[in-house]
C-alpha cells in the first residue's frame, strides 16, 4: 500500500516568489483546519469546492478579494 500526504500551497502573482508551501496533511479531512489557519494568518478565504481538478491536485480560488492567490492541494507519494 502506497503512503501519501497532501501538500498545501499558496500560488499566484500576489504570493512571494509566486509559490509558497504552507502545510502538509495526512488526511484530506484536515483541509478545513488548514483553511482556518490561512484565514487567521493571512486573512484570505478560498472557495469551498475546487475550481479545477487535475490528476493529483486541486485548485481553490481566492474569494476574499481580487488578488491573484490560489490554494493548491497536491497529493504526493511518500517514499520510505
Amino acid at each position: 500500500m502506497n503512503e501519501f500526504v497532501y501538500v498545501i500551497s499558496l500560488i499566484g502573482q500576489s504570493v512571494f516568489h509566486n509559490w509558497c508551501i504552507q502545510y502538509v496533511i495526512k488526511h484530506i479531512d484536515d483541509l478545513d483546519k488548514v483553511r482556518t489557519k490561512i484565514k487567521e494568518n493571512y486573512g484570505i478565504e478560498f472557495e469551498e469546492h475546487s475550481s479545477q481538478f487535475y490528476d493529483s491536485w486541486w485548485n481553490f480560488d481566492n474569494i476574499t478579494d481580487d488578488r491573484d492567490i490560489h490554494l493548491i492541494v497536491e497529493r504526493v507519494d511518500v517514499i520510505d
